[in-house]
């Protein structure tokens, strides 16, 4: 049975797509966790509103979550940007 060989630039892609997963696989779990803690906190909120309970301090921390989550992905991109130019 003939073996599926790869070339020098598949193994050489895969290596490097490697690379970036593993060193920016940190900053998108903790993106990934945020998303997922953002969430229940609007359910949270929602859930606040219809007892009819003040909701002006669980706005403020949503506000805030939001903004960590753009600073976040904005690291990100900053990140890739860097691993692709020291890849290359």
């Amino acid at each position: 049975m003939d073996r599926m060989r790869y070339s020098d630039e598949d193994l050489e892609a895969q290596r490097q797509q490697a690379l970036l997963e593993r060193e920016i696989f940190p900053v998108d779990h903790r993106i990934q966790r945020l998303r997922s803690e953002i969430r229940a906190r609007l359910r949270h909120l929602r859930n606040l509103k219809q007892k009819g309970y003040p909701v002006a301090h669980a706005e403020r921390l949503l506000g805030l979550m939001c903004r960590t989550l753009a600073v976040d992905r904005a690291y990100r991109r900053a990140m890739l940007k860097a691993i692709r130019g020291r890849i290359r």
